[in-house]
């Protein structure tokens, strides 16, 4: 399951939750362990934080066959004074048995705080969705519009840089539109090269025309550089911008 279906298909539940995310396994699909306690009904309201060897009757010796355990009896936290005497391995594997349910839910914690305090004074704080490497926990304009649906302010808003969601995903109109009231501020950037419009395969007059029919009025950032060094390539973006400005 790709992790953008999952955050979809998950987030009511990561608002709820802390730490221990949702196990996708039942189980007998894991192996076909024995357990004497069934899986619970519903998680637990508080952040109870079980820990290594507590449930090793049950699950084993392996920490992360206890974690899924813990998960079936309705635990959302663990606490792991061990942490940093294992092995990279198996921080690994207990970093991929906790799911982004994990991280979606801090995020939203903590872009809450954040927007309580610019909010007095008017200010937007911008997330920016990336394509710079596939471990970054932000990287869709649909994940993005949930963090801040989910946060439910107006001062935590979306910054679509197009040139990073072509890389991501493409369909830009499309999901221009889907954000729309959760989009803040454009930056600009061809693709590939991440150079000025014109540059690369992106329709750029055609973005500037349809986000300005839409309403927009605010600031796009160039954030780009330039093809061609020199005063040439100073020229030749300010043509590149007179041959895609929406008039």
């Amino acid at each position: 399951m790709k992790r953008r279906n999952f955050l979809r298909n998950s987030l009511a539940t990561a608002f709820t939750t802390a730490t221990i995310g949702n196990i996708l396994a039942s189980p007998s699909e894991r192996g076909g362990r024995n357990l004497f306690a069934a899986p619970a009904e519903k998680p637990f309201t508080l952040l109870f934080a079980p820990h290594d060897k507590m449930f090793s009757s049950h699950a084993g010796s392996d920490f992360v066959e206890q974690i899924k355990f813990m998960h079936d009896q309705g635990f959302r936290s663990i606490e792991d004074n061990g942490m940093l005497k294992r092995s990279k391995e198996e921080q690994n594997n207990i970093g991929a048995t906790l799911s982004i349910e994990y991280q979606t839910s801090n995020v939203i914690d903590a872009l809450r705080r954040g927007a309580a305090i610019f909010e007095p004074h008017g200010l937007i704080m911008v997330l920016e969705p990336l394509s710079d490497t596939p471990e970054l926990f932000m990287r869709y304009s649909d994940q993005t519009y949930e963090l801040c649906k989910a946060v439910d302010s107006p001062s935590c808003k979306i910054l679509f840089d197009i040139y990073h969601m072509q890389r991501n995903e493409g369909n830009l109109l499309n999901n221009i539109d889907r954000c729309w009231d959760e989009i803040a501020y454009f930056q600009i950037g061809d693709n590939p090269g991440r150079k000025e419009p014109t540059t690369g395969e992106v329709n750029y007059k055609n973005i500037f025309k349809h986000v300005h029919s839409k309403g927009y009025r605010g600031v796009w950032g160039m954030e780009h550089g330039n093809l061609k060094p020199g005063k040439e390539g100073e020229l030749a973006l300010i043509k590149a911008y007179r041959e895609c400005d929406y008039a």
